[in-house]
């Protein structure tokens, strides 16, 4: 039997405790089916696992740690609601920058001190 064949049914068998029997029985179509929703939860727990390492390292050095915990484990109406904050924030970035440039101001000036903090009319 080819290896990877070998491979996908001992993924399977794992996962799910299941006998060499029972799972040679199952329609190939299953078996791939199952075999990529396995992988598919596999990169999703890495990734997660991932963020959480992030969070761990950013948490013991700084108090932005706890701020990204909260998104990562944020509810979807949360999600949402940080969502359109993002999207005010962004208008009034850009309203302030249109001001900015009314004045007479330069465009590269506004955006650095903006990321200061410091705009100033």
């Amino acid at each position: 039997m080819n290896k990877e064949i070998l491979s996908i049914l001992d993924v399977l068998m794992s996962e799910y405790g299941w006998t060499i029997e029972y799972t040679m029985k199952l329609p190939i179509t299953i078996i791939r089916d199952l075999y990529e929703k396995i992988i598919e939860r596999q990169r999703a727990d890495r990734k997660l696992q991932a963020q959480m390492q992030v969070i761990s390292i950013n948490a013991a050095f700084s108090d932005k740690g706890l701020e990204m915990i909260d998104k990562v484990f944020a509810t979807e109406a949360e999600k949402e609601e940080a969502k359109e904050e993002e999207i005010d924030e962004a208008a009034q970035k850009g309203q302030m920058k249109e001001l900015w440039v009314r004045m007479g101001k330069k465009p590269e000036d506004f955006e650095e001190q903006y990321q200061k903090g410091e705009v100033q009319f």
